[in-house]
């Protein structure tokens, strides 16, 4: 992510310090692999609607001893500019989770979202983050999730459990430890397994 200073740690080009990133992590991981055999699982992480980075990641761990798993961060809401725009926001994410699977399963890894759920930055009112239509839109974000096969997917983390309201975001699922009635929460709880509710 070329916001973040270390994205220029192998050079100025982006693409070449990408795949430079990519290569070494991949040996990284694959040290971790030669270590602990099964118990590890190699992930290499990339953005979720940029689908390249996806195909670039996986080329490069190919040819540097190979990954287990691509990892993405599809979360939803980006640009909208309003509650009636979460619907859209959700099913752009849906295909985006979709369109890496499709990859993913091109190169015989598993799909596994390292982080995600809403990322509203035009919008933060706390009375929006925790409306029946953030729930709903929650509901709808973890079935698109679900819906995809287990034998190629594997756990979705959301970001994050608990959180005040800051001045950019609301991040937290609940609001805090006691805020365990919220439309988003209860969305969430509805979907996990009953084993780890």
């Amino acid at each position: 992510n070329g916001q973040f200073s270390q994205a220029r740690y192998f050079g100025a080009d982006y693409n070449t310090n990408w795949k430079a990133a990519q290569a070494r992590g991949t040996r990284v991981i694959n040290l971790f692999k030669n270590t602990y055999g099964s118990q590890c699982v190699r992930v290499v992480a990339t953005q979720s609607a940029n689908y390249g980075t996806a195909t670039s990641a996986l080329d490069v761990a190919k040819a540097n001893g190979g990954c287990d798993a691509l990892a993405i961060a599809p979360y939803f809401g980006g640009d909208a500019k309003s509650i009636g725009e979460l619907g859209a926001a959700v099913q752009s994410a849906i295909k985006d989770m979709n369109a890496n699977l499709q990859i993913a399963k091109q190169y015989g890894v598993k799909l596994i979202g390292y982080e995600g759920g809403q990322h509203l930055l035009n919008l933060s009112s706390a009375d929006i983050h925790y409306s029946t239509a953030m729930g709903e839109a929650y509901r709808l974000y973890l079935a698109g999730w679900l819906a995809m096969p287990k034998e190629n997917v594997g756990p979705l983390c959301l970001y994050d459990l608990a959180e005040g309201q800051s001045n950019q975001q609301s991040w937290g699922l609940l609001r805090n430890w006691t805020d365990t009635s919220n439309p988003r929460w209860l969305a969430v709880q509805a979907a996990l397994p009953a084993g780890l509710k």
